[in-house]
């Protein structure tokens, strides 16, 4: 059995928008993106065991321990007031996870999913233990039908990439922005291998969509319209296109108010002028309304 362990933020055991059907959805804990728009920043940063945290929390479920932060579950009420405090942008509730650790988790749910969806943070961060989970799942009469998809950044390195392809289906990528300089300003990181990704992965068959989260003023000018279409075009894509609209909620300070919500009527206008230039493989997604 592998020795490798998963830092694990939380498991939702049933989604239906993390990929086709319903799908257990694994957040793996740490990202090297920063993003302004971040909805669960606590999933970046990695406890460095300060202690700070330990005094909010009530139910007295953390303590240091040989200098290490113990996490204790049985009493949690998921005040997450823990989360909020930590000057790290890290999770003090985070759980290790051995291989058979999480295969087990996926058994208690394996005949009401239909598939595993790995996310973030960043989990491709995390891609040995990806691998590992995969073989189990596969390697195993009961859950061999479950398919294995993953929700990434696309920062991973193509080398990386390769390493992976024999162990997952199919991929969902963020694509922030195209203009090198604003993906920058929104993520604190060059789009260069994000968009080498896309287009890796679009040719081998494994990537399912693009998903593109639209800020208000920061990434819906017509320009932005304009990349988005001549990079289908350019590398010949024919996968889908989830458009996102951003919400404040959860959101750090001061992007939670300095970006405002968008609208249905936004995401309408975004998509109307995509498709005047020959866009048409659209889809839309959560949005707040009016």
């Amino acid at each position: 059995m592998s020795s490798i362990t998963g830092r694990v933020s939380k498991i939702i055991p049933f989604s239906c928008v993390d990929g086709p059907g319903s799908r257990m959805v694994i957040f793996l804990q740490g990202c090297n993106f920063d993003c302004i728009n971040c909805h669960n920043p606590h999933t970046i940063g990695h406890c460095d065991h300060c202690g700070e945290c330990i005094e909010v929390c009530e139910q007295h479920c953390l303590q240091i321990k040989n200098g290490k932060l113990v996490y204790n579950p049985t009493d949690c009420i998921q005040c997450e007031k823990c989360i909020d405090c930590c000057p790290r942008s890290a999770n003090p509730t985070i759980r290790y996870f051995s291989v058979d650790e999480m295969k087990q988790q996926i058994l208690k749910v394996t005949p009401f999913i239909s598939g595993i969806t790995f996310s973030g943070g960043e989990s491709t961060l995390q891609y040995p233990f990806i691998i590992e989970v995969a073989k189990a799942i596969k390697h195993d009469p009961a859950t061999k039908h479950l398919s294995i998809y993953i929700d990434s950044n696309g920062s991973l390195p193509i080398a990386k990439w390769e390493l992976l392809h024999g162990y997952y289906d199919k991929t969902m990528v963020d694509l922030k922005a195209l203009d090198d300089a604003l993906h920058q300003k929104i993520t604190g990181r060059s789009n260069n291998r994000v968009c080498k990704a896309i287009k890796y992965l679009a040719d081998r068959n494994k990537l399912y969509e693009i998903r593109y989260l639209l800020i208000p003023t920061l990434n819906d000018k017509t320009t932005d319209i304009c990349s988005l279409v001549d990079f289908y075009k350019s590398h010949e894509l024919n996968v889908q296109l989830k458009l996102i609209g951003f919400q404040p909620h959860g959101v750090r300070l001061p992007y939670n108010e300095k970006y405002r919500t968008a609208t249905i009527e936004d995401l309408n206008c975004f998509h109307e002028k995509l498709s005047g230039l020959g866009l048409t493989n659209i889809m839309l997604g959560p949005v707040n309304r009016p």
